[in-house]
């Protein structure tokens, strides 16, 4: 990619200004009447700006939980919907990691998808 190139430059600018302006980096209350959940709607979004909406979300979901140190209960599950599209089989891909570690830090994480096979061997371990 040309990152000296201006107009790159503006093409990624334009993209931060339409997630931001999507609303779903704010608090949004969620619809569904829940005092305890949040419910992101991203499918308005296109396929890469769902990823990295949902890899910069579930970083921060499990950083904080993993900060906060070792817990003997759940205290917190994440439903990710259409899983398919953002697992990919890489260790460090944040899904894998929660998969793998979440629970000692009280996190949880269920995914649905259409078929076992689209998920990775590093989710299933």
């Amino acid at each position: 990619m040309k990152y000296n190139s201006k107009e790159v430059l503006q093409s990624v600018l334009e993209r931060i200004n339409n997630l931001n302006s999507s609303g779903i980096f704010r608090s949004n209350p969620p619809t569904f009447g829940l005092n305890h959940g949040r419910c992101h709607q991203i499918k308005h979004l296109n396929d890469d700006e769902q990823k990295m909406f949902v890899y910069i979300r579930l970083e921060a979901i499990f950083r904080k939980c993993r900060d906060s140190g070792v817990k003997p209960d759940l205290e917190q599950v994440i439903f990710l919907d259409e899983a398919h599209k953002f697992i990919i089989d890489d260790s460090s891909n944040i899904i894998n990691v929660i998969a793998k570690e979440g629970r000692k830090f009280g996190l949880g994480l269920w995914c649905a998808s259409q078929s076992p096979t689209h998920f990775s061997e590093d989710f299933f371990n």
